[in-house]
């Protein structure tokens, strides 16, 4: 596989995982066994196959539960951004980049799996090598038809000129956001962004950006594992 150019990431494993109880009563989402690995331990395993050295994880519920379990880990340096507040995901990056660098990173989420076509390059590759220096991101997109656990009508359109526009209210759009994305750090100096405070999301973030951001475009399969029945689907698949 060709290495990525991208060797930090910030892994987002904060969320309160409501629409997984009661799984989610008293174990955090990332803990989630999937065929016999944790939801954050495939994701981990990912980063590590592409190249990625560092990763940055961040906690609210069960904070403990998640510290304890990654202490296993040796093969890829870990750093806690524990949160003491709810600061959703945006407000989640801006309170852990003293320890992202001055380097883009990767982001996802805890809660999606990707499988690679064969003979085809990983998702993260195929983002890093879309990527463009100086830029301020890029996001992985997945054709609706190739989501599983989804039950959203997408997030974004690309136009003629090649960028993402968003989802118009009441129709649907041809792609999902998968949350693997390249972010460079400048994005959350702009002066509206620290305004905000650390309590905002992502969104707000690309509504700022969106014409510079790069979509790349995802054939594999993305499965999103949202709530017990998309989980017990993707058991039994």
């Amino acid at each position: 596989m060709p290495p990525n150019k991208i060797k930090t990431a910030m892994l987002l494993a904060a969320g309160l995982g409501t629409r997984m109880r009661p799984l989610t009563d008293n174990l955090p989402k990332p803990l989630i066994s999937v065929r016999g690995r944790t939801l954050i331990d495939r994701m981990l395993d990912n980063l590590v196959e592409n190249g990625v050295e560092k990763a940055v994880v961040n906690t609210f519920y069960l904070p403990e539960m998640i510290e304890k379990h990654l202490r296993a880990r040796q093969d890829i340096e870990i750093i806690i951004s524990h949160e003491t507040e709810r600061l959703e995901t945006g407000g989640g990056i801006l309170n852990a980049l003293p320890h992202l660098g001055d380097e883009p990173f990767f982001v996802t989420s805890c809660d999606v799996i990707i499988k690679k076509p064969e003979n085809e390059k990983s998702g993260f590759v195929q983002l890093s090598e879309e990527y463009a220096e100086g830029s301020e991101g890029a996001l992985l997109l997945i054709p609706l038809e190739n989501t599983y656990g989804y039950d959203g009508h997408g997030d974004f359109n690309i136009d003629d000129d090649g960028k993402l526009k968003w989802r118009e209210e009441g129709r649907s759009a041809g792609y999902v956001f998968s949350t693997i994305q390249i972010l460079h750090p400048q994005i959350f100096a702009r002066a509206e962004v620290q305004q905000w405070g650390k309590v905002s999301p992502l969104k707000n973030i690309y509504d700022l950006y969106l014409d510079r951001l790069r979509p790349a475009i995802y054939k594999g399969r993305w499965y999103h594992i949202g709530t017990p029945e998309a989980l017990e689907g993707l058991m039994e698949g």
